[in-house]
């Protein structure tokens, strides 16, 4: 049970300031918005004519595209600098 406390805290928290939740966590919770945007039936609003919904519909893609790739860089970053942290903690307390 200590194991997989150590693990949520140390995918939880921050790596640089442990009060704060990791970017690695943030970035998987800005992911779910495009799946709460689609989930909701928001990519299939009937404002009137055909054209407007082709427009709103492209924004509604281009919205959900970027989140998707905001979630993914925020995911992988956060997930690199916690690993170099860890390395970096974990040298320095090897060299003492």
């Amino acid at each position: 049970m200590n194991l997989i406390n150590t693990i949520v805290e140390w995918v939880v928290f921050s790596s640089k300031d442990p009060a704060r939740i990791s970017l690695t966590v943030r970035g998987i919770l800005v992911g779910v918005v495009p799946f709460i945007i689609a989930g909701a039936g928001l990519a299939d609003i009937n404002v009137g004519p055909d054209e407007l919904n082709g427009i709103v519909d492209s924004i509604i893609f281009l919205i959900q595209a970027f989140l998707t790739f905001v979630a993914a860089s925020m995911t992988v970053w956060g997930l690199v600098r916690k690993l170099l942290n860890t390395i970096k903690v974990h040298q320095e307390v090897t060299h003492r």
